[in-house]
C-alpha cells in the first residue's frame, strides 16, 4: 500500500479527531458574534457605555490571541519525542549495542523492561506510543480531542496556559451576560443569544475549571515522581517539565515565586519553555563511549523517583516481599526449584 493510500485511510478512520477542533473554531466564531456584536455592540456600546464595550472587546481579543498562540505552540513544539532505545543489558554481557543496566527501571510482572513493538524501542516510564504523531511520547498525559494533539512533556505547560485562556474567556462572557441581562429584558424581550451564552459559558467554566484543577492536583503530587511542591513548579516552568538535572541551589524561593508569575501571565513562559526543552548536547555525547552514551541518554530522558518510593522498595526487599525477575531465576537440577541470589536484585 502506498504512503498516499495510508494517509487517506488514516484520515478516514480519524475524521472525528479532525472534525472536533474545526467545530471548536466554528462555535468560537458564533460566540464572538453573540458576545461582541449582539451584546457588546447592540446593547452595551449603543445603550450603555462605549468604554465598557471597548473593554469587553479588548479583553476577549487578548484571551483569544492567547488561545491561538498556545494552540499553535502545542502543535509546533509537539508532546515530546522519546529516542529509540535498544534493549537493556540485563545479563551484563557488555554488549556495545545494549543499554548498560541502570540502577532502576520500570518492568512488567516478570521483571522485563517494557518494550514498544511499534517503535522497536525500550519504553521509558510514562511514555506511550501515539499513532497521531508516530512515536513514543515522553510523559504522555492524554490526547486532547478539542485541540487535536497529544499532550506530553514538551507541550504540557502550553496546554495549561491554553486552558487558562479559555477559562478567562468564558468567565468574562458570563460576567457581561449577568450584568446586562436586565437591560436586555427592559428593552422588551431578552436576546436569545443571552440564553446560549449563559449555557455555554456556565458549562465550559465548570468543565475547564474541573479539568484545570485536576491537572494542578496531578502536578503538585505526581507520585512516585513527586519532588515536592517547590521543585515540581520550578521544574514545570524552568526545567523543561523534567524532575531532575538541576542541583539544590536551583530550587530557591525566588525562583518559585518567578515560576508562579510566569505560569499566570500569558506569553512570558514561551522563551523559558524553549530554553528548558530537553536537548542532549552533541559535545557531551562525543566524550562518552557508546555504552556510556546510551546509559546517559536513557537517564536524561527518564524521570527520577523520589526518596519515599525508594524507601518503599528497600522495605519490600527487607521483608522479602518481591517477585524474582524471570531472567535472574535459576532452576536447580535436583528438585527443579527456582533459586535466586537476593544481592543480585
Amino acid at each position: 500500500m502506498e504512503t498516499h493510500d495510508l494517509e487517506k485511510e488514516y484520515l478516514k478512520k480519524n475524521y472525528i479527531k479532525l472534525l472536533v477542533p474545526i467545530c471548536v473554531v466554528l462555535v468560537l466564531a458564533y460566540l464572538n458574534y453573540a458576545i461582541n456584536y449582539a451584546v457588546g455592540y447592540k446593547l452595551v456600546y449603543v445603550h450603555h457605555s462605549h468604554a465598557v464595550a471597548i473593554i469587553l472587546w479588548v479583553l476577549l481579543g487578548f484571551f483569544q490571541l492567547e488561545l491561538l498562540v498556545y494552540w499553535v505552540l502545542i502543535f509546533l513544539v509537539g508532546p515530546g519525542k522519546s529516542p529509540v532505545f535498544p534493549p537493556i543489558d540485563l545479563y551484563s554481557e557488555n554488549n556495545k549495542g545494549l543499554i548498560p543496566l541502570p540502577d532502576l527501571f520500570f518492568c512488567d510482572e516478570k521483571g522485563f523492561p517494557y518494550y514498544c513493538s511499534n517503535s522497536n524501542s525500550i519504553k521509558l516510564e510514562r511514555s506511550f506510543f501515539s499513532k497521531d504523531v508516530g512515536y513514543n511520547v515522553i510523559k504522555f498525559d492524554h490526547y486532547c480531542i478539542w485541540i487535536g494533539q497529544p499532550i506530553g512533556q514538551d507541550n504540557y505547560l502550553f496546554f495549561m496556559k491554553f486552558m487558562m485562556g479559555f477559562l478567562a474567556f468564558f468567565i468574562i462572557v458570563l460576567i457581561y451576560c449577568a450584568r446586562f441581562t436586565r437591560e436586555s429584558i427592559q428593552q422588551g424581550e431578552i436576546d436569545h443569544n443571552f440564553i446560549v451564552l449563559f449555557v455555554m459559558s456556565g458549562f465550559w467554566i465548570i468543565m475547564i475549571g474541573c479539568l484545570f484543577g485536576i491537572h494542578l492536583r496531578y502536578y503538585i503530587d505526581e507520585r512516585p515522581f513527586d519532588m515536592g511542591f517547590r521543585r515540581n513548579w520550578i521544574n514545570l516552568v524552568f526545567n523543561g517539565n523534567r524532575n531532575h538535572g538541576k542541583d539544590d541551589e536551583f530550587y530557591t524561593l525566588w525562583r518559585l515565586a518567578a515560576a508562579f508569575v510566569v505560569f499566570i501571565i500569558p506569553f512570558i513562559d514561551i522563551p523559558f519553555s524553549f530554553r528548558g526543552k530537553l536537548q542532549v548536547k552533541d559535545d557531551v555525547e562525543q566524550e562518552l563511549h557508546e555504552q556510556e552514551n546510551l546509559l546517559a541518554k536513557y537517564t536524561v530522558y527518564s524521570s527520577v523517583v523520589n526518596d519515599k518510593f525508594m524507601n518503599m522498595i528497600d522495605e519490600k526487599l527487607k521483608k522479602n516481599s518481591y517477585s524474582a525477575p524471570g531472567y535472574l531465576v535459576e532452576t536447580t537440577p535436583q528438585n527443579n526449584q527456582s533459586t535466586i541470589d537476593k544481592d543480585s536484585i
